[in-house]
């Protein structure tokens, strides 16, 4: 299964802050500890301004061993759902291993309805709220244990 990630309001309140919550990387790892095959795909719009393995290594060692690439970037104003599209491309394009997927974002416009997208709150970023109910999407999706 691969978790396509956003930066911005998941790992950090939106604030502007240049590092992530170590509480939201910390409550992210033990879902990653629950599920040892799951994979991580960045969807931020980080990945404009850094490379991948700057990227990585803000995310720290347990999470960045996880990642395993970006989504392309699709630079279209009109475009519905840009971040879905985003992962539609990049999964349109994944060669190998499981193609479920789920999403973090805080931002409901990116994603249809009935998308597997676990919205947090950009206020607080990732919290245990949030961990339980990735927790039960993974697990209604029924993969990675």
């Amino acid at each position: 299964m691969i978790l396509f990630l956003d930066f911005d309001g998941v790992l950090h309140p939106v604030s502007g802050a240049p590092t992530f919550n170590p509480d939201s990387i910390r409550e992210l790892e033990t879902v990653l500890q629950l599920f040892p095959t799951l994979k991580i795909v960045i969807t931020s719009s980080w990945r404009e301004e850094k490379s991948l393995d700057e990227m990585i290594a803000l995310l720290g060692p347990e999470l960045g061993k996880r990642v395993i690439g970006t989504t392309p970037i699709i630079d279209d104003p009109f475009l519905h759902f840009p971040r879905y599209r985003e992962v539609c491309a990049y999964l349109d394009t994944a060669t190998e291993g499981d193609k479920s997927w789920v999403a973090l974002d805080d931002e409901a416009g990116n994603y249809p309805k009935d998308i597997p997208v676990v919205l947090i709150d950009r206020r607080t970023g990732f919290t245990s709220l949030d961990r339980e109910r990735l927790i039960s999407v993974i697990k209604k999706l029924g993969t990675c244990l």
